[in-house]
Order: C-alpha cells, then sequence, then structure tokens
C-alpha cells in the first residue's frame, strides 16, 4: 500500500466474492492483506 500513496481507495467496495458466492455457494475467500486475497471456486458437481 505504501506504492500506491494517496492514490489508495479506501472507501471502494470490491464486491467480487459477493457475485462469485451467488453462482458458486462453495466459495471460499482468504484474506491476505487490505488489498490482497485468494478465492477458492470448489466444484459441486459429482462425475
Amino acid at each position: 500500500m505504501k506504492e500506491v500513496g494517496d492514490e489508495w481507495d479506501n472507501d471502494e467496495i470490491y464486491f467480487v466474492i459477493d457475485e462469485f458466492s451467488s453462482y458458486f455457494p462453495r466459495t471460499k475467500f482468504e484474506k491476505f492483506s487490505k488489498c490482497a486475497g485468494l478465492i477458492t471456486l470448489k466444484n459441486t458437481f459429482c462425475f
């Protein structure tokens, strides 16, 4: 975050995980920092 300085927008809302969760109910989100995380999509179908 230090690299972006004043350009970082604390008020911005990134709602990608909310959108994924409605389509992929087994979605998992792991937050690593204020600006980074990992979204894991799990298969719910059996083959």
